[in-house]
């Protein structure tokens, strides 16, 4: 039904519509689900040839992906959410309110997800029983963390960009520079690298890849998942992603 209505409105707005089915099974976690949404979505603007991708998430949205970071203890930078420089969000300024009010004004159509009202599901219990106790003065303190986290994290993806150098392994992140950052600021910074490079982090993979970087001598190798190993040279340490199931 929620297809039958985007179908129906791009039909009268004269836009070009395109569908896809993905089964990601019952147990499939928000992440999964999102990354596989995004890229479907870039395999379409790539073929349309699209500037960016435009979604509708709203201020509500914002603070409730805040708040259910919080809740599982997701680290700094879950507190900023989702963010690509493909992907362009114009209503992060205006709350679900206002969004329902314009729609209402203007007798635009839109559906609800008969699963957002479940509130076994933790983020629709955010929505229903959290967001409605925040007021102006609130939500504003929690949208101010949220845009000094995000200077601070532009700081260190450049930071980390800094710091990349090319190998004829997966990539590497240069020693000199690295050891002069604070702890806390390499911790982010290897965290950075590690995701940009695809590795599926945990707080003792990023810890032990600083200890590599820090003070590993060279030639030393260090496993930090199953499928990663970082090798320590006299410059630099270099990233080994083997092949999975190796």
């Amino acid at each position: 039904i929620d297809e039958q209505l985007v179908r129906s409105l791009a039909k009268q707005y004269d836009l070009s519509y395109v569908s896809e089915r993905a089964e990601l099974g019952p147990d499939v976690n928000e992440s999964d689900a999102r990354d596989a949404r995004y890229g479907f979505l870039r395999s379409v603007a790539s073929r349309l040839g699209a500037e960016a991708i435009v979604t509708a998430h709203h201020q509500d949205d914002v603070l409730e992906s805040m708040i259910l970071n919080i809740v599982r203890r997701g680290g700094a930078r879950g507190l900023i959410g989702y963010t690509a420089p493909d992907i362009v969000r114009p209503l992060m300024n205006w709350t679900k309110q206002r969004v329902l009010d314009y729609a209402q004004r203007y007798s635009l159509s839109w559906r609800e997800d008969s699963t957002n009202q479940d509130t076994h599901h933790t983020r629709n219990y955010i929505r229903h029983t959290v967001m409605p106790k925040l007021g102006d003065v609130e939500r504003g303190k929690l949208l101010s963390i949220r845009a000094r986290l995000q200077d601070v994290f532009v700081e260190i993806d450049h930071t980390t960009s800094s710091l990349l150098v090319q190998s004829t392994h997966s990539g590497g992140l240069l020693r000199g520079r690295f050891v002069l950052l604070p702890y806390s600021v390499q911790k982010q910074v290897m965290a950075r690298w590690l995701s940009m490079s695809g590795v599926d982090i945990t707080t003792t993979a990023v810890e032990t890849a600083v200890h590599a970087a820090r003070s590993g001598r060279p030639g030393t190798e260090y496993d930090i998942t199953k499928n990663t190993r970082l090798k320590s040279t006299a410059d630099s340490v270099l990233l080994e992603i083997r092949c999975r199931g190796v």
